[in-house]
Parts: structure tokens; C-alpha cells; sequence
């Protein structure tokens, strides 16, 4: 386990391999992790605990507000960014994926 302090918060490090890796967020209050985009990996995001906010893909402008056990998959290429409220700390857990498309022969 790696723990990993940020401008925003806090980033716990699980688990990191070639193909995916797992990590706990945690985005202090009123804070957010500027733009974040992945041209390969795909991401399931959890929302563990807290209430924040989630914008993907600026053209789009779409926003979805986090709470617990709030699901979000995050396709390859999606800019996005995600804060947290200005009264509470947001936790989340990030699965990141990359190469599910592979076929092993």
C-alpha cells in the first residue's frame, strides 16, 4: 500500500499490476482533482462516502452529483474531473482497467 499526498486530498495506492490497479480517493472539502483523461484504461469510480460532484467530457458539460454507492464508468479518451461539496470530505474508491478488449490466443 502507497499512500500519496495531493494538492486535494489524499491517495491511497491497494493494488498496481500491468493491466489495473485499485485506490481509495479522498478529495477534502470544496477541493477537486483537476482534469484527469486516460487514452486506453477505462475506470469504475465508487462512491464510498461523502457527496461531491462529477463533470465528464467539458463539450458535453455533463455533471452528475456523487453520493454513496453513486457508480461511475469512465470510457476511455472522457476528459473529467471530480469534487468534492465545500461541507464534507468525498471518498472514493477508483478501479482502473486497461485492455479488456485483448483476446489471449
Amino acid at each position: 500500500m502507497k499512500v500519496i499526498k495531493t494538492t486535494w486530498g489524499i491517495e491511497i495506492l491497494y493494488r498496481q499490476a500491468d493491466r489495473y490497479s485499485c485506490k481509495k480517493l479522498i478529495v477534502l472539502s470544496g477541493k477537486e482533482i483537476g482534469p484527469q483523461c486516460d487514452e486506453e484504461k477505462e475506470k469504475i469510480i465508487i462512491c464510498l462516502d461523502g457527496y461531491g460532484w462529477i463533470q465528464q467530457d467539458y463539450k458535453l458539460i455533463f455533471t452528475q452529483s456523487l453520493a454513496e454507492g453513486k457508480v461511475i464508468h469512465i470510457t476511455p479518451q472522457c476528459v473529467y474531473r471530480i469534487g468534492a461539496s465545500a461541507d464534507n470530505v468525498l471518498e472514493l474508491l477508483e478501479i482502473e482497467i486497461a485492455g479488456l478488449n485483448d483476446t489471449l490466443s
